[in-house]
């Protein structure tokens, strides 16, 4: 009977610190989908610019917002 108990309290606390660790998990992922949706450079909009004077880059690299790698 002791044990019975000291397992269901055990069991509700390691389902009560899963719940927890969840909760902060989704969190921390919307968080992060936010931010870095919000926060990218990168412009799919906007054609990429890769002539400077006299240098010419190959896609995807180049000068303006449209370049996946500036």
């Amino acid at each position: 009977m002791l044990k019975d108990r000291f397992y269901q309290a055990s069991t509700k606390k390691k389902m009560a610190m899963s719940h927890k660790l969840n909760l902060i998990l989704v969190v921390i992922v919307i968080g992060g989908s936010i931010y870095g949706a919000s926060s990218s450079p990168f412009n799919s909009t906007e054609p990429c610019i890769g002539i400077c004077g006299g240098l010419n880059l190959p896609y995807p690299f180049g000068f303006s917002n449209g370049c996946p790698i500036q």
